[in-house]
């Protein structure tokens, strides 16, 4: 039995905390069904925000149950004084 893809992207998200971005970007791509509020936090730990808010607008047009975390996610902090993540949490009614 495979894991799920959401845990896999969280192993991604391990390997790019640890700068080995290839293995986490590898995993991401093989597991692109998985939420994209967990790709995004892939792409945050490797200081990727422009493909990081890609996908958190994927995740918005996807209804992701996991975008009520945008506020409270430590995950999300170096993001947070981007304009963009500002603008997402009043389109989310988050602020």
């Amino acid at each position: 039995m495979e894991p799920w893809p959401n845990t896999l992207v969280t192993l991604a998200y391990v390997y790019a905390k640890a700068g080995q971005m290839s293995e986490a970007f590898r995993i991401v791509d093989e597991n692109s069904d998985a939420d994209a509020t967990r790709i995004a936090l892939v792409y945050i730990a490797a200081a990727d925000n422009e493909r990081a808010f890609e996908s958190l607008e994927r995740a918005v047009d996807q209804r992701s149950p996991f975008l009520n975390e945008l506020k409270v996610e430590p995950r999300y902090d170096p993001i947070r004084s981007d304009p963009r993540f500002g603008d997402l949490l009043r389109r989310l009614d988050l602020e």
